[in-house]
C-alpha cells in the first residue's frame, strides 16, 4: 500500500496553478489525496474534500479559516484517511495546517511559489506568524534558489529548504521551429508585476519607428482596464489585442501561433514579486524565443544572448532594442528556440523529475521522523 499525501490548499486551483496539478496528478509511489474550501479546476481522478460550508458546521469552518486556523471539517479526514504526510501549498495555507499537523504529529510540507514569500511576510501579523511556520514545517520547497535564499532572510532553517522546479509534461508542449513572423505575446493575470505596461511603453516605441509587428494579450484581471486605456492614449489600437481569460489548451495553441514571447515582470510597489513564471517555462519548452526582465529567479534559467534576451525591470528602451533586433533576425530567433528548449531540459524542468525529487523529499521527512522515533525510545528505555 502506498503512503498517503495530503495536498492542502484553500482554492484548488486557481487557474493559473497548473504546476500544482501536474504534481498532484502526476504522483507515482505516494497516494494524493486533497482537501481544501473552494474547489475550482482539478482532474476529476483525485480524491477531494471539499470544506462544508452550510449550517453551524459550515460557519464554524469558515470562521476558523477566517482567523488562519485548521478548519474542523479535516479532523474526519485525518481520522478517516490517516495522511502520512501533508503537502501544503503557499505560506498562507500552510500556517493554517500547522494545528492539525501538530495535533496528529504528521509531518508538514511547505511549498512556496511567490507573493507568500515577497508580499505576504510584510503584512500585518505574518512575521510572527512565519516564525511560528519557520519553527515547526518539517521541510520548505523552494521554486528557485533566489527563493531559497529569500526563505532563509525570513529565518527558515537552509537545511531544511530544497529547490525543485515545477516541472512540465514536455510531451505535452512540443518544440517548434517557427516561420520568421511579427506576432508577440504576453500571458499572465492583470496585476503590476507583470509589468504589461512597460511591454505597451515598449510597442509605442516600436510603432514610431515604424517596425511591423502584432502584441497579443492573454489575461484577465484588475488592471485590464488601465491597460486597455493606455492602449487608447498611445494610439496602439491596431497592433495591440486583448483576448481576455482563455483556457490552458488555447494557450498552448498560441505559443505556436506567436513568434516572440515577453515577461516584462517587476516588483509591485506592496513589494509583491513573482516566483518564477510558469509561462516562460511553458513558453521555452515550445521554443518561443523569450525576451524578459531580469526579475526574481528569471536570470537562473535564462542566460543571456544564449537562452533568451534579458533586460533590466522596467526598462522600456532596451526592452524596444531587444524586439527590434529579434524581429529582423531570424537566425537568431532560430537559435534562441533551439537553445531554449534544450535549457529546460538541461535544468530538469520534467514533471516526472519534479514528482521524484518531492516524493524524496517526503520519504527523507518520515525517515528522519521513524529515525528520532526510535531514538527516543531507545533513550526511554
Amino acid at each position: 500500500m502506498k503512503p498517503k499525501v495530503l495536498h492542502f490548499k484553500t482554492n484548488f486551483l486557481n487557474p493559473s496553478e497548473t504546476f500544482i496539478e501536474r504534481l498532484v496528478t502526476g504522483h507515482q509511489t505516494y497516494e494524493p489525496i486533497c482537501a481544501c474550501a473552494n474547489r475550482r479546476t482539478l482532474a476529476n481522478s483525485i480524491r477531494t474534500y471539499v470544506m462544508p460550508k452550510d449550517g453551524m458546521t459550515g460557519l464554524v469552518n469558515r470562521y476558523e479559516l477566517m482567523l488562519n486556523r485548521t478548519p474542523r471539517f479535516l479532523d474526519r479526514i485525518f481520522e478517516d484517511e490517516k495522511p502520512d504526510i501533508i503537502h501544503a501549498h503557499f505560506g498562507l495555507d500552510a500556517y493554517r495546517m500547522v494545528q492539525i499537523s501538530k495535533k496528529t504529529k504528521t509531518p508538514l510540507i511547505v511549498g512556496f511559489y511567490g507573493s507568500d514569500v515577497t508580499r505576504l511576510p510584510r503584512e500585518f501579523g505574518w512575521e510572527r506568524r512565519y516564525a511560528r511556520l519557520a519553527a515547526h514545517a518539517d521541510h520548505s520547497i523552494a521554486l528557485s534558489s533566489h527563493m531559497r535564499d529569500q526563505l532563509i532572510q525570513l529565518r527558515f532553517p537552509p537545511d531544511k529548504i530544497s529547490v525543485v522546479y515545477f516541472g512540465l509534461d514536455l510531451n505535452r508542449f512540443i518544440h517548434h521551429l517557427r516561420p520568421h513572423g511579427n506576432r508577440i505575446m504576453l500571458v499572465g493575470r492583470m496585476v503590476e508585476k507583470k509589468g504589461f505596461s512597460t511591454a505597451l511603453q515598449a510597442a509605442q516605441i516600436l510603432k514610431q519607428d515604424g517596425i511591423p509587428f502584432e502584441m497579443h494579450f492573454y489575461g484577465d484581471g484588475p488592471l485590464l482596464s488601465s491597460l486597455q486605456s493606455l492602449v487608447r492614449e498611445r494610439s496602439l489600437q491596431d497592433r495591440v489585442s486583448f483576448h481576455g481569460l482563455v483556457s490552458n489548451e488555447q494557450i498552448r495553441l498560441a505559443l505556436h501561433q506567436n513568434h516572440i514571447m515577453i515577461v516584462p515582470s517587476r516588483r509591485a510597489r506592496d513589494g509583491d514579486e513573482e516566483g518564477l513564471p510558469n509561462t516562460l517555462i511553458e513558453a521555452m519548452a515550445s521554443g518561443l524565443p523569450v525576451v524578459a526582465s531580469r526579475h526574481a529567479a528569471i536570470p537562473e534559467v535564462i542566460r543571456h544572448q544564449t537562452d533568451g534576451l534579458l533586460f533590466d525591470e522596467n526598462d522600456v528602451q532596451a526592452l524596444a532594442l531587444h524586439l527590434k533586433y529579434l524581429l529582423g533576425a531570424p537566425e537568431k530567433m532560430k537559435s534562441l528556440s533551439v537553445k531554449a528548449r534544450q535549457r529546460i531540459e538541461q535544468l530538469g524542468f520534467s514533471i516526472d523529475t519534479t514528482v521524484q525529487k518531492i516524493e524524496d523529499i517526503y520519504s527523507h521527512v518520515l525517515q528522519s521522523k521513524k529515525s528520532k522515533t526510535r531514538d527516543f525510545t531507545f533513550r526511554a528505555q
